[in-house]
């Protein structure tokens, strides 16, 4: 059988065929070659019409050479393919030959096509020499599918005008005008100064943790040697950093300069691609201007401007940061894995591992993982802080990309595609013992004995080579020993993420821990957490202030925390029953533990607007149409910081595009959003000092001032203020009416007073801790509802009310003179609408009349 396949890959694909192509290839190029600098050097003789007819026929005898090439590759690639296929189900290889009529077919066809390249060359030639030129050009850059005219148009077409905004039938020929614009979108929501912090304590956390799963893992395992190997290699701290902050520099000034000089190799080939078709595009478009066609060169002309504004330094600062972060993480991991293969080599050599013996050998490695522009290429480094970075080349994310390249609309929800992907692997990673992992490398790592991996070289082989490294390179003591490696870092993130979820789990039962994670699944009642009782998200309460853990413990550990906080607070509700809403709930904690703020969820947005919830689709709505403008976030990130406080925001894209823009308030009070007071404090919710604020926004440990005892009751409670000042005896009431209200009813504190006396009342009688024992034992919100249990929402929304009086009595009067003016208007309307009459029209008329 193998003798069958070896045969008919040597007839696909022999070395005297392959070799006589490359041979004949050459020799037509290099004759294209002379000819065409023959022609430069004799422009305007005679003998130029017979040079370009000979540089015809060997281009077109060339392009049927290459198409027949192309056939034998992609016909070995798609048999290989078949054989690798069958032989792992066990089936029988079919004989397989190369049909004589479908190479004639083949053949045919590329004849074909040279000849329709031939005749539109020829007509090009007399009538339009530049773009005769630029066919030929982008008939090779396209790999033989631009070969005619109407081609060329087609080419031209998808790339400048047919835009495809969400769906994308030819995602190989991408419109590169939404690319520019998608290019400023991104920088504009990545431009502030907190998202680089972000990236920042990210980069810094998830190197922080190496050493620590590392040594977790080892003291697991109880393996001394482990440990010694962890300490020479994780201790030199300044060698590290002396060549990290440097390589960091220099990373961040290539990006600066020339983004493209930085990207992965994959990114850097399209990229090339496309600078290389714009150069034809050019000549195509300077012959149209001579001609009076000044439409293409417009076009040219508007993408390479965006391109320049998506790639200048200012607006770039913040991905450009990104980069040179990453190339901190790059060093430091480098030098780690450096010295870890130092201590092997001398392992192997039988030398001691003194400190100065390592350095020497670590820095001929490290030294060994740079590329001639000075990048580090090693597979297993680049691996290792992609992993860190949340920049991995999953199986996930290349689905979601080429989805992605296909319905261009679903960018929209997953701007993040690869954190988001990368968000779940770190999740999965930090798994609690015993759980297993959906990876099936992080199961074998964790769960097969250091003497199982010893007697099966293939599935060492098989780990290392998925983590980037080349066990061709490399003997046995020194895959041992990186398998080791790997197995102690593995078992201590699961060892770390089972401790601090124990924990989380152990405080939560006890009722010991004040801990908050993503909020409730039901969105009023969020709403009104959020609006009325200082609440915030994924915090713990240490003495007297909130702090923010989610930077602190990273992505993979703070959802992980988040998850489990979600499940208590959403199924431990006491208006309504374990069981009740359960999809619901889930559906909000799956959607809760993928969410990155720093980089905006990317599920929640899409889960709101199939909802049908017009309030979150203008927000959306708004967000986007925001982040088309230059720096964006930055613009938010600035009105948080230097006004602060949450603002009443209408439903309307209008008031949505003002509260992320802040600053303009700042600028103009007159026209500023008017703030969110507490009805039970009388301070302005989220609003804090322009310390806290600065210190919130760019530190990686967020503080917020503890709630008051009267706020954390009504949370407690579950009770509702959402819709407090909406109307007044049937009317509307605008922002800043609702605005003051709210700052009267807090002040003058007779709300707080009767919360407080209720709240005593309450925990007299236990109320609480009987509803939610009852609520525990699987009575429902229909058998006893929380409305009316105890009467303590009856009592709360009889005080509310009462404040609400209250609060009106001290209104200004131009406001009370206003709202009376539009509830009189509304009766009238009502009396016209009665009577058969409408209002505007008899305006109408009577002013004609007039």
């Amino acid at each position: 059988m193998f003798r069958a396949v070896s045969n008919y890959s040597d007839d696909m694909s022999g070395m005297d065929i392959a070799r006589a192509q490359s041979y004949l290839a050459t020799s037509l190029g290099g004759q294209i070659s002379d000819i065409a600098e023959g022609m430069r050097l004799n422009r305007g003789s005679r003998s130029v019409y017979n040079a370009q007819e000979r540089v015809k026929d060997n281009l077109m005898y060339l392009m049927k050479l290459q198409g027949i090439t192309r056939y034998y590759a992609q016909k070995k690639q798609g048999n290989v393919r078949l054989f690798n296929k069958l032989f792992k189900k066990g089936a029988e290889i079919p004989a397989s030959t190369t049909d004589p009529a479908e190479l004639d077919n083949v053949i045919n066809s590329i004849q074909k096509e040279v000849e329709v390249f031939g005749e539109n060359l020829d007509y090009l030639k007399n009538t339009n020499p530049k773009t005769a030129e630029a066919l030929m050009e982008l008939y090779e850059l396209s790999d033989g599918k631009i070969n005619s005219i109407s081609k060329l148009n087609d080419d031209i077409q998808h790339a400048f005008t047919k835009f495809r905004p969400l769906y994308d039938g030819k995602p190989d020929a991408p419109n590169i005008m939404m690319q520019a614009v998608r290019g400023n979108f991104f920088n504009s929501i990545l431009s502030s100064f907190g998202t680089g912090a972000q990236a920042l304590y990210g980069n810094l956390g998830g190197t922080v943790a190496e050493p620590v799963t590392y040594f977790a893992g080892a003291l697991l395992r109880r393996d001394m040697d482990s440990l010694q190997r962890g300490w020479m290699a994780y201790s030199a701290l300044w060698d590290t950093q002396k060549k990290a902050l440097p390589y960091a520099g220099r990373m961040f000034m290539k990006a600066s300069q020339n983004p493209n000089a930085v990207k992965g190799q994959t990114r850097l080939d399209m990229v090339v691609q496309f600078e290389e078709k714009l150069s034809s595009y050019k000549k195509i478009a300077e012959e149209q201007a001579e001609q009076g066609k000044e439409g293409f060169k417009y076009l040219i002309n508007q993408y390479e401007m965006m391109k320049q504004m998506e790639q200048d330094p200012v607006f770039r600062l913040i991905p450009n940061t990104f980069t040179g972060l990453d190339g901190w993480t790059n060093s430091t991991i480098a030098n780690g894995h450096a010295r870890f293969r130092a201590m092997s080599e001398l392992k192997r050599l039988g030398e001691e591992a003194t400190p100065a013996r390592i350095k020497e050998l670590a820095d001929v490695e490290y030294n060994s993982m740079f590329d001639a522009d000075g990048i580090i290429t090693d597979k297993a480094v680049k691996y290792n802080s992609n992993e860190i970075a949340l920049n991995l080349d999953t199986d996930m994310v290349k689905s979601l990309d080429e989805l992605l390249r296909q319905w261009p609309g679903a960018r929209m929800f997953f701007m993040f595609p690869g954190t988001m992907a990368n968000m779940v692997k770190q999740l999965d990673d930090y798994a609690p013992l015993p759980l297993k992992s959906f990876q099936k490398d992080v199961n074998e790592l964790a769960y097969t004995s250091v003497a199982d991996f010893s007697g099966n070289p293939e599935l060492m082989d098989n780990i290392l080579s998925s983590r980037g490294f080349d066990p061709g390179m490399m003997d046995a003591g020194a895959k041992l020993d990186a398998v080791i490696d790997l197995k102690n870092k593995t078992l201590g993130k699961k060892a770390v993420g089972t401790f601090i979820t124990g924990t989380i789990v152990t405080g939560l039962l006890m009722g010991k821990l004040d801990i908050t994670g993503d909020g409730l699944y039901d969105r009023s009642a969020q709403r009104s957490r959020q609006a009325n009782s200082d609440w915030e998200r994924r915090t713990v309460t240490v003495g007297s202030v909130r702090l923010n853990y989610e930077t602190i413990l990273g992505p993979g550990l703070a959802n992980w925390v988040a998850a489990v906080v979600n499940t208590a607070d959403n199924f431990d509700m006491i208006g309504e029953g374990v069981t009740e809403h359960t999809f619901e709930k889930l559906a909000f904690i799956l959607g809760g533990s993928l969410t990155n703020q720093a980089l905006a969820s990317s599920l929640r947005p899409l889960v709101e607007l199939a909802s049908g919830n017009s309030f979150e689709a203008n927000r959306w709505s708004a967000g986007m149409i925001n982040s088309l403008g230059p720096l964006g976030g930055l613009r938010n990130e600035m009105g948080r910081v230097l006004d602060g406080g949450l603002k009443i925001v209408e439903d309307d894209i209008g008031a949505h595009i003002a509260n992320r823009n802040q600053i303009a308030g700042v600028l103009d009070p007159a026209n500023r959003l008017p703030y969110i007071y507490s009805p039970v404090t009388g301070k302005v919710v989220n609003k804090y000092n322009l310390a806290t604020r600065l210190w919130n926004s760019y530190s990686p440990i967020k503080i917020y001032p503890g709630q008051s005892k009267e706020e954390k009751f009504l949370q407690d409670i579950e009770f509702d203020i959402s819709t407090t000042f909406k109307k007044r005896e049937g009317v509307e009431l605008l922002p800043a009416e609702r605005s003051e209200l709210f700052r009267l009813m807090g002040e003058q504190g007779n709300f707080r007073r009767m919360i407080a006396a209720i709240s005593r009342s309450a925990n007299a009688r236990s109320t609480i801790e009987r509803l939610r024992d009852a609520r525990k034992n699987g009575v429902s919100s229909e058998e006893t509802s929380l409305d009316k249990f105890d009467l303590v929402h009856y009592d709360l929304g009889s005080a509310l009310r009462q404040a609400e009086k209250d609060a009106f009595t001290e209104l200004d009067s131009d406001m009370r003179i206003a709202i009376e003016t539009r509830r009189q208007a509304k009766l009238a309307a009502e009396a016209a609408a009665k009577g058969g009459r409408i209002p505007a029209l008899e305006e109408i008329t009577n002013q004609y009349r007039n």
